[in-house]
C-alpha cells in the first residue's frame, strides 16, 4: 500500500510503498535515474533529420563518475527515507532503482560494472534493487 499522506505531512520524506509478505513488513522507495540532457538533446536533433544525416552516438566504454555519482546521491536520499521513517515491526527496507542508460553507455561490460556498482550499494540496513533500461525505447 502506498503511505497514507497524513504521516507525509510530518515534514519528512517517506517511503513510496509499505507491504506485508506473510508476517514481515517491507518498506519500498523507488528512486528512477533518467537518459542524461545531452542523450535527450541528440534525440530530439536526429528525430528532425533524415536518416542520412543523423547525428552519431559512439558507445563509451566504462561507467561515468557523473552516473556512479547520481546513483550514490539517490540510493543515500532513499536510504534517509527508508531508515528515518518509524514503523513498528519493518524487517525489510528496499530501494528500487530504475535507470535508463544511455546509448553512449549500453554495452555489455559497462551493464556489468554499473551491476556491479549497485549490488555494492546494499547494507545491513537497505537493500538495493536495480533495473538497468538499456534497450531502445525502453
Amino acid at each position: 500500500m502506498f503511505i497514507p499522506e497524513a504521516r507525509k505531512k510530518q515534514n519528512v520524506e517517506t517511503p513510496d510503498l509499505c507491504g506485508r509478505c506473510g508476517g514481515s513488513i517491507v518498506l519500498l522507495e523507488v528512486k528512477t535515474i533518467n537518459r542524461s540532457k545531452e542523450e535527450i538533446d541528440v534525440i530530439n536533433v536526429n528525430s528532425r533529420r533524415s536518416a542520412v544525416c543523423m547525428q552519431v552516438i559512439q558507445v563509451q566504454l566504462g561507467v561515468s563518475d557523473s552516473l556512479k555519482r547520481k546513483i550514490t546521491d539517490k540510493i543515500n536520499k532513499a536510504r534517509e527515507q527508508l531508515t528515518n521513517y518509524a514503523y513498528d515491526g519493518v524487517q525489510r527496507r528496499i530501494v528500487f532503482l530504475k535507470i535508463h542508460l544511455d546509448i553512449s553507455a549500453r554495452d555489455s561490460r559497462n551493464i556489468a560494472a554499473l551491476r556491479a556498482y549497485v549490488d555494492k550499494q546494499s547494507d545491513k540496513q537497505v537493500e538495493v534493487v536495480c533495473v538497468i533500461e538499456s534497450q531502445r525505447g525502453a
